[in-house]
């Protein structure tokens, strides 16, 4: 994911509305949300590639939502472990979540940089490889993580946040808002750019919350509701050729 938007214990009827933007390179195979045949009670997209997942959910109530921690240079001849593991095993394994990230936290330098949200059903927490502290997010309100800390001030993590505390409190809440706010495809100015270390065409293209590049886009946006009744729904639009032309995929249950 590239970006991650989210409305905590801030909404009458969803103690989590999460809003989620996956960018990849546009040759990497993947397959979109769906029950994995293997762990039934998951429901998540999974990386073709090495098996693991960047944002999933289960039928037990627990949420899991990873960002790539962007950090030049890297050592690209060093072996890591795939980034989306972390995901996986959290929605597969049997470990609450700050004892997972307790472990997490003991074997970060076996991947590359990241962020990790962690959500129960009445908890929620984060961890990033870079800080190497678990933190649980306590306060109702809008976040927002991108390819830094948690509410680093980005352009596109501001606007989100911004765009989707205005959905939250509208008196009619509506999906399409959300959705609105993902597909938003506003140039930054130059001035605005992070500067992570990319020459500044890349900053550019990447700084937009809908990303589109000749090789690398966003190739999905997820909803994930999650109400206090603990019925969760998601929702995926997937990208076939640009912003406008998609299909998009609903799922719903009950956590047991």
């Amino acid at each position: 994911m590239c970006l991650i938007l989210l409305a905590y214990k801030s909404h009458p009827q969803y103690k989590m509305i999460l809003a989620a933007n996956r960018d990849e390179f546009l040759d990497r195979p993947s397959k979109g949300a769906h029950f994995w045949e293997d762990y039934p009670n998951v429901l998540a997209g999974q990386d073709e590639r090495h098996g693991g997942a960047w944002l999933g959910v289960n039928k037990y109530g627990r949420l899991a939502a990873l960002t790539n921690y962007r950090k030049l240079p890297q050592d690209e001849d060093r072996r890591y472990k795939s980034r989306g593991q972390l995901v996986k095993n959290y929605l597969t394994g049997h470990q609450n979540a700050f004892a997972y990230l307790f472990d997490v936290s003991q074997q970060y330098k076996e991947y590359k940089p990241f962020n990790l949200l962690l959500g129960e059903e009445d908890s929620l927490y984060y961890f990033c490889s870079e800080q190497r502290e678990i933190s649980e997010i306590t306060s109702p309100g809008i976040y927002g993580l991108s390819n830094h800390l948690l509410d680093t001030p980005w352009p596109k993590v501001e606007q989100g946040k911004r765009e989707l505390e205005k959905a939250v409190f509208r008196d009619r809440f509506d999906l399409e808002d959300l959705f609105a706010i993902l597909a938003n495809q506003d140039e930054v100015e130059e001035e605005q750019l992070p500067e992570t270390g990319l020459d500044w065409r890349w900053e550019r293209a990447l700084a937009k919350v809908f990303v589109s590049h000749e090789n690398y886009a966003t190739v999905s946006s997820t909803v994930i509701l999650w109400g206090w009744d603990n019925h969760i729904e998601l929702i995926e639009r997937t990208y076939r050729s640009g912003v406008d032309d998609y299909q998009d995929k609903a799922f719903a249950f009950q956590v047991a």
